[in-house]
């Protein structure tokens, strides 16, 4: 089994919570967190998300690795639908462009499908 510098085998290492003296559990900072990373994702381009995302990292009920994946795993979604767009500029009813369409869609796409992530990792599968 390969291990991490630190001597924890990899799986063990990334679900070991980031600080040892919290117990990782969700409260309402995660539920206030989750909700600011959703609405501000959709509301307010790219800033809401970023700044629900920098409320999400201040958690400790999320592993690292939660975190990597919610902020990183969207990325695929938010370049389809921006290829999609510099493709075909009739598809979608907002005729903005892929610059456009990052800029406006970019960080609703990344809010939900990460807020959506990190909901299940908390709430749901605690």
């Amino acid at each position: 089994m390969a291990t991490h510098a630190h001597g924890l085998p990899y799986e063990d290492y990334e679900d070991e919570p980031r600080y040892a003296e919290e117990d990782g559990s969700a409260g309402w900072w995660e539920l206030i967190s989750l909700l600011v990373l959703v609405v501000a994702g959709v509301g307010l381009p790219v800033v809401g998300w970023l700044t629900g995302l920098a409320m999400v990292h201040q958690s400790h009920a999320w592993t690292r690795r939660d975190l990597w994946i919610a902020a990183v795993g969207p990325l695929p979604a938010v370049v389809a639908v921006v290829v999609w767009s510099a493709v075909d500029g009739q598809a979608l009813p907002l005729h903005l462009g892929p610059l456009g369409v990052l800029i406006l869609l970019g960080g609703a796409i990344a809010g939900l499908l990460g807020g959506a992530y990190l909901t299940v990792r908390a709430f749901v599968l605690a």
